[in-house]
């Protein structure tokens, strides 16, 4: 099958680890923006037109399948709505992006979702073609490094207290006790970090099932992470047997003192969970899944479905996903062709406003930075006003008692 892969390329994207899968056994062109070396087939441009970049691919070529996901910096190219190819949609982090991405699912012929809980949501904007296609490994970097075991546990991530505090708290404490090394590290690094400890910790941020869960395991670590409900954990591995599941601090700690105490029960567990990692949950195995779904729909008679939006109404669409991906000249250029009149003059607080009237969530966010900024001007500028009025005060009492 020719694919077109459409997407931004640095070395951490997770659609890296999509694209390199299908290239064995399909014609891959990819497409979109590159960073950090990271080069596209076709370089594109933020705002790049998908019927652009069709039209340079050789007819042999000719994608038969479009895949987007967003990658890193963000990539949504316009024209998706009007292709007349069948496209497949790989979201990023919808845990967090959900209340920008469901602007742009209806587009799509196919969804593909990370995690479990959230497939019926987006089968409520009205595709009923939406999949559970979770996180997964790529053996040629999550892999086992043989050598000594030097920490008791092991966490590699994201440790900003303000998005993660119950995360931070239970490293916290389980640092006042154990060997816990914790660190931020990408791809081999990282692997390197699993192999090196007796234990990897996990804590998902909102019941995610992360890619932690299936990095670590395909590493050969012993994995010990949170209880998830409904999203899909226990529906893949089993628990005593693959990894260690906890339900809070108390349980964490009890399981982490006596897997320390029992290595040869830690290592069974931990060379079950990479053998069933290895066995059924690679990437090759997930873009395996995708397309064989999208084939047999195909072969069923699915035919691409017509998307009729209004000018006005594309505008504000393009507008809502460049905002949310942080490119604000695009998003402000699509605001301003959905108004039906001409602004003489496109001011910052003109901007501004049009921001806050697309969506309540802006007015939220504009509101609290309205809030700190005035607290900040109180801190600075307001206890001295204050200071000063009462001064005056006294000064002038005093003047008229002189009198």
């Amino acid at each position: 099958m020719n694919i077109l892969f459409v997407y931004s390329a640095d070395l951490y994207t997770t659609a890296n680890y999509c694209v390199k899968p299908l290239k064995k056994s399909h014609t891959v062109i990819t497409c979109g923006q590159g960073k950090d070396g990271k080069v596209q087939d076709i370089p594109c441009q933020f705002n790049s037109n998908i019927s652009d970049v069709i039209d340079k691919i050789d007819e042999a070529k000719k994608p038969q399948l479009i895949i987007y996901t967003e990658g890193c910096p963000p990539f949504f190219p316009k024209g998706l709505d009007k292709v007349q190819i069948p496209t497949v949609w790989y979201p990023g982090d919808p845990i967090y992006n959900f209340h920008w991405q469901k602007e742009i699912a209806p587009i799509f012929d196919f969804l593909f979702i990370y995690q479990k809980e959230l497939v019926d949501k987006y089968k409520e904007l009205g595709n009923n073609n939406v999949y559970w296609l979770p996180y997964g490994c790529d053996l040629d970097i999550h892999k086992k490094y043989e050598g000594k075991k030097i920490y008791d546990v092991c966490f590699i991530g994201n440790t900003e207290i303000s998005l993660h505090p119950e995360r931070v708290e239970f490293l916290n404490r389980l640092s006042r006790r154990f060997n816990v090394y914790i660190d931020k590290k990408f791809l081999d690094e990282m692997a390197q970090a699993f192999s090196q400890a007796k234990i990897v910790f996990n804590k998902s941020t909102k019941n995610d099932l992360n890619m932690r869960v299936f990095e670590a395991l395909s590493c050969g670590s012993f994995l010990i992470t949170d209880r998830l409900f409904n999203n899909g954990l226990e529906d893949l591995f089993v628990d005593k047997k693959h990894l260690v599941i906890y339900d809070n601090y108390e349980h964490l700690e009890g399981l982490v003192d006596y897997y320390l105490k029992h290595p040869e029960e830690r290592e069974e567990i931990a060379r079950q969970g990479r053998e069933e990692a290895l066995k059924k949950h690679t990437y090759e195995h997930r873009m395996n899944q995708l397309i064989q779904i999208v084939t047999d729909a195909l072969n069923s008679g699915y035919k691409k479905k017509e998307i009729n939006y209004s000018p006005f109404v594309r505008s504000i669409i393009y507008a809502d996903v460049y905002f949310n991906l942080k490119n604000y000249p695009e998003a402000i250029l699509e605001y301003k062709n959905s108004l039906p009149f001409e602004p003489v003059r496109l001011t910052p607080l003109f901007r501004l406003c049009i921001s806050l009237w697309n969506s309540q969530f802006y007015l939220a966010i504009g509101l609290f930075k309205l809030t700190r900024f005035l607290k900040r001007v109180y801190l600075k500028w307001g206890k001295m006003a204050i200071t000063n009025f009462t001064l005056l005060r006294k000064v002038y009492l005093n003047f008229q008692l002189r009198k």
